[in-house]
C-alpha cells in the first residue's frame, strides 16, 4: 500500500494550535451557549469540524492513505462550508471571537485544494488497481511466468 506525504497543507505545516482547543476554549466561556438551541447546534457543529481537523493535523505524524485523506478533507471541507453560514448567523449572539469565522474561512481555499489533489491520486490509485485486476488483454504484452510475454514478430 502505498503512502502520500503530500496531504500536509500549509496550515497544518505552519504547526498554528489546533482549531479545535481554541473552540473548546471559547465556547466554555459562553454564557449564553446553555441557554439557546441555535449555540448549541453551533457548537456541535465547530465540535465536528474541530474533530476533522485535528485528524487532518494528525496526518503530519502518520501518513494517510489516498483514500483516508480524501475521506478526511473531503468532510472537512463540507464541515467547514456547514459551519461558516452558521458562525455568521449565530457568532456574536454566541459570544464567539470573530478570529473563528475568519480562521476558517481563509482555509476554506487550502483545504480545498488538498482535499483536490488527494481525491484525485486516490480516484487515479483506484484506477490503476483495476486495470491490474482486469489483466493484459488479449495481445497486451502481460507479465507471464518468466518474464513479459512477446508477440512473436515472424508469424504476423
Amino acid at each position: 500500500m502505498h503512502r502520500v506525504s503530500s496531504f500536509r497543507p500549509a496550515f497544518v505545516r505552519a504547526g498554528l494550535p489546533i482549531l479545535a482547543l481554541i473552540l473548546a476554549l471559547s465556547w466554555s466561556a459562553s454564557p449564553v451557549s446553555a441557554q439557546s438551541s441555535e449555540c448549541d447546534n453551533l457548537g456541535k457543529k465547530l465540535n465536528a469540524y474541530g474533530a476533522l481537523m485535528q485528524r487532518a493535523q494528525g496526518f503530519q505524524k502518520k501518513k494517510p492513505t489516498p483514500d483516508e485523506a480524501c475521506s478526511v478533507f473531503t468532510g472537512l471541507f463540507n464541515a467547514g462550508k456547514d459551519v461558516i453560514p452558521a458562525l455568521e448567523q449565530n457568532g456574536a449572539w454566541c459570544h464567539l471571537p470573530d478570529n473563528i469565522l475568519a480562521g476558517i474561512k481563509g482555509q476554506q481555499d487550502q483545504i480545498s485544494k488538498v482535499r483536490g489533489n488527494a481525491c484525485g491520486v486516490a480516484a487515479q490509485m483506484k484506477k490503476q488497481q483495476q486495470q491490474q485486476q482486469q489483466g493484459p488483454g488479449l495481445l497486451g504484452g502481460g507479465d507471464v511466468l518468466g518474464g513479459p510475454m512477446r508477440v512473436p514478430q515472424g508469424a504476423l
